[in-house]
């Protein structure tokens, strides 16, 4: 009775702290989680920018308003961008974008995020798996251990949530040591989907051209339809049978990385954006290295320039619609 006793405190300890210390911390600094307290909200005639990294440092979503606003077009940008966003780790919330009935959603691409690879962070599929829906017509493109983290059941994501503990625990105590004073930069990212992201890094010319060197290899894109362009072609799809215009964007990136990248590569990257039948604008080249703090991700000058650019787009995109 002693040891039945004892392990129903602990348990009950467990979730209690998980319930009421863990989950709510989780909810408002995780972005994977505020993205979809986002989408519960009604957002008729808003424009979302989705993608990765390359979004979320390369868009200014203040810039862009202004300048729809010098165009009489009265609309909210939002990115809503996630690191290390890919076509295939989108699709489960998927459905929850589009119950938010945006106007018009701007995806961003580069070449990592269609080349042949299937590993997604477990943690994100997790942090969401109480949160989405079944989206059982996209199931056959994941493999059975990102199903079982995707579709836990409560009591499986209750138990799984125990490797969040320290560092909620950790961001709390920050919190309460820094009260009053300015939040932190992952902490606005969390929740606020108008503010770019900035890069810490800022890399020599040397270590740029050093670090695109290195990853070339990783970028090859082949003409085979492999799940991430499965996944863009789901989504595309999806998007407009629900009366959701799509465009796509291939983002800018530096000169260093962009050199690196094998013609045939390039020639499948943009077959492919035509095989989805949208439109879609290419700003690979469009700027120099001194416009990017890495080989890939814009600086403050870079992104200054381009919001404008793809606000352009946006307007003309709109006008033509209304």
């Amino acid at each position: 009775m002693a040891i039945i006793f004892s392990i129903s405190i602990a348990l009950l300890t467990y979730f209690l702290l998980i319930h009421y210390v863990i989950e709510p911390e989780l909810e408002q600094s995780h972005r994977e989680l505020t993205v979809l307290d986002f989408y519960e909200q009604p957002h008729d005639r808003d424009i979302f920018i989705i993608g990765s990294s390359h979004v979320n440092e390369g868009i200014d979503a203040y810039l862009i308003e202004d300048f729809l606003q010098k165009r009489h077009i009265n609309r909210s940008v939002y990115v809503l961008g996630i690191n290390t966003e890919t076509p295939l780790s989108k699709l489960p919330e998927l459905d929850n974008l589009i119950a938010s009935r945006p106007e018009l959603v701007v995806i961003g691409l580069s070449y990592r995020d269609l080349r042949n690879r299937t590993n997604i962070y477990d943690d994100r599929f997790a942090l969401i798996s109480q949160r989405i829906s079944s989206g059982g017509e996209y199931h056959y493109l994941f493999n059975d251990s990102q199903l079982k983290l995707l579709y836990q059941s409560p009591v499986e994501n209750v138990f799984y949530n125990r490797k969040f503990i320290i560092s909620s625990l950790n961001d709390q105590f920050s919190r309460i040591v820094r009260k009053g004073k300015d939040l932190n930069r992952e902490e606005i990212f969390a929740t606020n989907f108008k503010d770019p992201w900035i890069h810490e890094t800022n890399l020599t010319d040397t270590e740029k051209i050093k670090m695109a060197n290195d990853n070339t290899d990783l970028d090859t894109i082949s003409e085979d339809l492999n799940p991430q362009k499965r996944a863009l072609l789901y989504t595309v799809h999806l998007l407009q049978q629900n009366n959701i215009s799509v465009i796509i964007v291939n983002m800018p990136i530096s000169p260093y990385y962009s050199n690196n990248i094998n013609e045939s590569t390039r020639h499948n990257f943009f077959n492919f954006l035509n095989i989805t039948g949208v439109p879609w604008f290419d700003f690979e080249r469009e700027y120099s290295p001194d416009f990017f703090t890495d080989k890939e991700h814009m600086n403050v000058a870079g992104r200054t320039d381009f919001s404008p650019k793809l606000a352009a787009i946006i307007a003309d995109y709109v006008k033509k619609g209304a």
